[in-house]
């Protein structure tokens, strides 16, 4: 991976002053850890040589807020996603709908409700009647004024109130599906999100060693040589799923791939047909928001493929190294990258102790990216291909009939057979040999290619694109298309978070709320 050489100075990108780590100088500015994806939605990639101290804290505002749009998500799988190396985990007032079902589009009798730390209370006090018992839901402030009222008014509708048995819930968090809301509410969502997403792609560049000149298309740097991210210049471009791969797997991603939800940023160079190069950072954050930010449209530096991708659930338990020999000791601080330096001066008590610690607060969220694609692709090979050779009889008998049987098996929705149905069409119309189309397939789905290239059937030509160009052509021709998905994904991630959140939870007796 390239980078910053250590030998290098370090300068703040933004006032463009040196860097040191403990600052005697004061010409010199103090170097800060910053969290290239935010910590508030658990980014671990941390860089020491491209912002000090001092701009750090000008950009603390906007980070907050944009952490704040993800907070539904983080504060849903508190429970199992990694911690933050920073800050309370679990502080947000949020709030959403208590559904009495999962599938919230169809079952619209929600309450609204408001949660903070575990605990979700409804906004305004109900009640229910079930035979010859009234349950009473309100928070813990409001539910004994509440029962005044509601027993007055029982009472004066003829109700015997004494042939009742009155339980009282200042809790809903086990009566059903909670959604929170995401942009609702909030005036200045799509500049909060712009600004993170955009600030991401950046500082990501700037870690990988792309000097910030470069970055025509997201820095402005002034006569003084101070810098600031162009928020307004900067062009943002909604990923669309366009190759047969990228609808295969991002339909079925949560039952894909490996390690989801995650965090992942590509920075990749893809040249035009006018022959200047283009610079992008393509981010997913979640596995959900997945966007393409364009860093230069005429970048002048070397040919760049940087992947950095990270677990938000642990992909295993913390291991207990309390009886660990010295040299165990040693594997395990290796494998989870804790300096010995943090050792110095403790006794091999203290030493487990700290380990422990450090491990539990801070489990392996390690991804290979690689890997996990290699058995993604794997995974949409046998549905994609199983389709085409019972089409086209490519395979002996038995061998066709067993692809054929995991295709059917996988019960892929008529949108996905719709598309595999218009691919055939387009190979068979136009005489296409099978093959040059497995290649063009095998092709795109490489990892340097991977969201940067993609292949299409036109006129019965194999046409290879631009994905980012490729998405914007889309989102300007068919914006509803391009919300459709959107929703499906956020859809995809929300219902992980509900099930995680419940995983532990009785659901038996979730759907015994009847409104009055």
């Amino acid at each position: 991976m390239s980078g910053k050489k250590k030998y290098e100075t370090m300068r703040c990108y933004v006032c463009n002053r040196e860097m040191v780590y403990k600052s005697t100088d004061s010409g010199l500015c103090k170097s800060h850890g910053e969290h290239i994806i935010h910590n508030g939605i658990r980014g671990k990639l941390i860089s020491h040589n491209i912002l000090c101290e001092e701009c750090g804290g000008e950009y603390s505002k906007d980070d907050a807020n944009f952490c704040r749009i993800f907070a539904p998500f983080v504060v849903s799988l508190n429970d199992s996603i990694i911690h933050a190396d920073h800050g309370k985990s679990n502080a947000t007032t949020l709030k959403g709908i208590l559904f009495k079902t999962p599938n919230a589009e169809v079952d619209n009798d929600g309450i609204e409700v408001t949660a903070k730390n575990g605990k979700v209370i409804p906004i305004q006090p109900f009640y229910t009647i079930k035979g010859n018992k009234i349950e009473v839901y309100a928070g813990k402030k409001r539910i004994k004024d509440y029962l005044k009222v509601l027993t007055k008014q029982l009472v004066d509708n003829g109700k015997d109130i004494s042939k009742y048995k009155i339980e009282e819930h200042t809790d809903l968090y086990d009566h059903g599906y909670l959604a929170y809301y995401f942009s609702k509410g909030n005036d200045n969502f799509n500049e909060d999100f712009k600004k993170g997403m955009i600030k991401i792609a950046t500082e990501y560049a700037l870690n990988c060693g792309i000097n910030r000149q470069e970055l025509t298309g997201v820095l402005s740097i002034d006569g003084y040589g101070k810098a600031k991210i162009d928020y307004d210049r900067a062009i943002l471009i909604p990923f669309i799923p366009i190759t047969l791969f990228d609808i295969l797997y991002e339909d079925h991603r949560d039952l894909i791939e490996e390690g989801y939800p995650s965090h992942m940023l590509k920075l990749f160079t893809s040249k035009y047909d006018n022959g200047k190069v283009g610079l992008y950072c393509y981010l997913d954050l979640f596995s959900t928001f997945q966007y393409y930010v364009l860093l230069s449209d005429d970048y002048k530096g070397k040919k760049i493929h940087e992947t950095y991708a990270q677990r938000l659930i642990p992909n295993r338990k913390c291991p207990n190294v309390n009886h660990y020999s010295p040299k165990d000791l040693s594997i395990i601080m290796q494998e989870y990258k804790i300096e010995n330096k943090c050792l110095e001066g403790k006794s091999y008590k203290e030493q487990i102790d700290y380990v422990q610690n450090y491990i539990n607060k801070y489990p392996l969220h390690e991804y290979d990216f690689n890997t996990a694609l290699k058995n993604s692709v794997e995974q949409v090979y046998k549905k994609l291909f199983a389709y085409f050779f019972k089409k086209i009889n490519l395979l002996p008998s038995p061998k066709r009939n067993a692809l054929i049987d995991l295709f059917i098996r996988d019960n892929i929705p008529e949108s996905i057979h719709s598309s595999l149905t218009k691919w055939y069409k387009n190979t068979h119309t136009h005489k296409l040999n099978p093959l040059d189309v497995y290649n063009a397939f095998t092709k795109s789905i490489k990892p340097e290619n991977y969201r940067k290239y993609g292949f299409d059937i036109i006129d019965g030509e194999i046409i290879f694109f631009s994905n980012p160009d490729e998405s914007m052509n889309i989102i300007q021709k068919d914006m509803e298309a391009a919300k459709k998905y959107t929703y499906t994904k956020f859809s995809q991630l929300s219902y992980l978070c509900c099930k995680l959140s419940k995983s532990k939870k009785n659901l038996q007796d979730e759907s015994d709320i009847t409104l009055s």
